[in-house]
């Protein structure tokens, strides 16, 4: 692989800014064109960059130690200077949470979640009362480090184990043709009263 050599910054400039949309409104956002992931990135004096920090320091601003780049767009692909702003890593996870894009789903919310709150906390009593994990992790379906996460309580860490949840009955929770436990209960059917 071969690399083009830059006589001169203004010749490196000029390759930055041409990997970039930049559009004739500079209050939208100027999209980096090049090398992306989640950031774009390029190689700058001598390390890979991440675009919009370049676009930052070009042409003379000067990113302080310990600082990060913002975006005031929320658009990590956008190089345009004007959404662009000085802060700490607390101000970013400050600005972060202020607009919601922040908060994680945790527990029943969360997109691979196997469990109710109810019987992640059954699963921590069972386990107090000298259950095996293996055993439970084969009943509920889990591998057994998940049931090991949940009983050290880095996994449901928020469940103080206040909710009042008594034994499920088989009826109310779900399973396969096998009657293996394969994660969610589901509300048994009301009856008319």
């Amino acid at each position: 692989m071969s690399f083009i050599k830059y006589n001169t910054l203004e010749d490196r400039i000029a390759s930055f800014w041409s990997k970039v949309a930049i559009t004739a409104d500079d209050n939208k956002c100027w999209l980096w064109l090049g090398a992306a992931g989640i950031y774009g990135y390029k190689r700058w004096n001598g390390k890979q960059e991440r675009a919009h920090r370049i676009a930052w320091m070009l042409p003379d601003y000067v990113i302080p130690d310990g600082m990060e780049i913002m975006h005031s767009c929320d658009n990590p692909l956008c190089c345009n200077p004007k959404h662009l702003s000085v802060g700490t890593r607390k101000d970013n996870a400050d600005d972060r949470e202020q607009k919601g894009r922040g908060k994680q789903p945790k527990g029943e919310e969360h997109w691979n979640c196997k469990l109710t709150e109810v019987e992640a906390i059954q699963i921590r009593h069972r386990l107090a009362n000298g259950e095996k994990r293996s055993q439970l992790a084969k009943e509920y379906g889990l591998h057994y480090n998940t049931v090991k996460e949940i009983s050290q309580g880095k996994l449901w860490a928020y469940l103080d184990g206040s909710i009042q949840s008594g034994n499920l009955s088989p009826d109310e929770r779900k399973t396969d043709e096998q009657g293996n436990h394969t994660g969610r209960v589901h509300n048994p059917p009301k009856t008319a009263s």
